[in-house]
């Protein structure tokens, strides 16, 4: 589908009513493209949209370029995976699994989207605030603080695809005995990182701490033992799961992870 051009997006029309996660995302995907636009939300919309206006997740209609609702079509994804799709590109077949739980959360409801997925997820507490206030908007413009905050969460919600592409692909895994130490250049969600590579038993990762140093963390209990290192520690969790050393990442040699925090030498 051809989406509109750059700064084309001058307003987005979304239904109005109690909000959900499917079309708070999609719209805050849009911001972060189109900082600019104005937000609408709207009862129902069975008209025309004029020029820089699109719609989404309302009209009953979608052709990829001003309209991006699917209930009307059962075999269409959510408006979040839509526009995901059709403003940037993403390939909607290749998601991580929490970003598969909106779209099917929303167009199935909770149960089939957990069972599906085989999981128990569902709305947070954070989720839940948002969407309520959320609900209370008509009209949200550049300068509410609000439209800020979507705009952020497009951005993040991008930078989360990243992640999980990169736990796929700009990782090394060292083999062990007792299973895979992951070690990344960049920090990663756990999760993103096991989803990433669900063949494999992963015991451990090793990444960038926010401090400039390293962090050494267990992904499954009683494998790997961080605190088994020799390396000095900035931070050691009282569990023992986690540990901070004050040695950039670059500079950490694996296999003396490896043997200390697996092999116990």
């Amino acid at each position: 589908m051809q989406s509109l051009e750059p700064l084309a997006v001058k307003k987005i029309i979304t239904h109005s009513g109690p909000a959900h996660s499917d079309e708070f995302l999609a719209v805050s995907l849009l911001l972060h493209k189109y900082p600019d636009a104005v937000v609408i939300r709207v009862p129902d919309f069975t008209g025309e949209p004029e020029e820089g206006e699109i719609v989404v997740d309302v009209g009953k209609r979608y052709d990829g370029r001003i309209f991006f609702d699917h209930h009307q079509d059962e075999d269409l994804p959510s408006s979040f995976i839509l526009v995901l799709r059709d403003f940037f590109g993403i390939d909607s077949e290749n998601l991580p699994t929490d970003f598969r739980y909106i779209d099917l959360r929303d167009r199935f409801g909770a149960y089939v989207a957990k069972k599906v997925l085989n999981m128990d997820e569902d709305r947070g507490l954070v989720e839940r605030a948002m969407l309520k206030y959320f609900s209370t908007i008509t009209l949200l413009s550049p300068e509410h603080p609000l439209h800020y905050i979507m705009r952020c969460v497009g951005e993040s919600v991008l930078a989360l695809l990243d992640d999980f592409l990169f736990a796929k692909n700009g990782v090394k895994l060292f083999p062990t005995p007792l299973g895979y130490v992951v070690f990344s250049p960049k920090p990663l969600n756990l999760t993103y990182i096991r989803e990433a590579h669900a063949d494999k038993h992963i015991i451990g990762a090793v990444m960038p701490s926010r401090d400039g140093g390293t962090m050494l963390i267990q992904a499954n209990e009683g494998k790997f033992i961080p605190k088994a290192t020799s390396y000095p520690k900035t931070f050691v969790h009282n569990s023992g799961f986690a540990v901070v050393v004050p040695i950039p990442y670059e500079q950490i040699d694996p296999l003396k992870i490896v043997m200390e925090c697996v092999m116990g030498v």
